[in-house]
């Protein structure tokens, strides 16, 4: 059975030991390398809300793309997915520009670099992941947008990213929906894993940060998305 954060990568050695198992080339790893290096560089002395530094979520939602078992430029895109919108390329700009998408190109490839762009512009509300929930499944550029969107989720509900500020029942409920969207988009793998993020009390944060009946919610909330 799996568990929702067994085996995630937390740092880049990780990373490397991970894709390396599942038989990535050395070219391949060299750029995972290079790709790590531009997002060290633009995710310094930068946090998420939870306090944990920005750099261990990509690395975790690179990942979790692996070990889904998505395509080698999807994982790439993991590490550099903020890119446009949080990271620092030294010009105190969040828009996307031409030069940051050459830097991005240069690190990890026009294709990687294009997954990026299109995470970045492409709007991902609740009336878009209620689309992906039926008709047929998606394919090439908006597909890998979304397995991207998926490791994304997947590590900010197990880091419990917004249950601190805001209304837990809503991203418990949003959650349910991905794991229905992923289902029907043949992702089962990482459905499985949200799925059990979305009962357990116990990952990352302390139980006493979480509402008592947020268990019986998402359980609630998982059943009601049932077709």
């Amino acid at each position: 059975m799996v568990e929702a954060a067994a085996s995630v990568a937390q740092t880049e050695a990780q990373l490397l030991d991970q894709v390396g198992a599942r038989g990535w080339t050395e070219p391949d790893q060299e750029r995972l390398v290079t790709a790590h290096a531009l997002a060290a560089r633009l995710f310094d002395g930068r946090s998420r809300i939870t306090g944990k530094p920005f750099l261990g979520h990509v690395v975790r939602t690179a990942s979790f793309a692996d070990d889904a078992g998505e395509r080698t430029d999807v994982v790439l895109a993991g590490l550099l997915h903020s890119a446009y919108t949080r990271g620092d390329f030294g010009d105190g700009t969040r828009e996307v520009t031409p030069g940051k998408r050459a830097a991005v190109t240069a690190a990890a490839g026009p294709t990687v670099e294009l997954i990026v762009l299109a995470y970045t512009t492409i709007p991902f509300d609740r009336p878009d992941v209620d689309a992906l929930c039926q008709g047929p499944p998606v394919e090439h550029l908006t597909r890998d947008v979304f397995a991207l969107r998926m490791a994304n989720n997947l590590d900010e509900l197990l880091e419990r990213e917004h249950w601190n500020y805001t209304n837990p029942e809503q991203w418990a409920e949003l959650y349910a929906l991905c794991v229905r969207a992923a289902r029907h988009q043949g992702m089962d793998r990482i459905a499985d894993r949200m799925e059990l993020g979305l009962v357990a009390d116990d990952v990352v944060r302390p139980k006493r940060r979480h509402p008592r009946g947020l268990r019986r919610f998402t359980r609630r909330a998982s059943l009601r998305q049932q077709p």
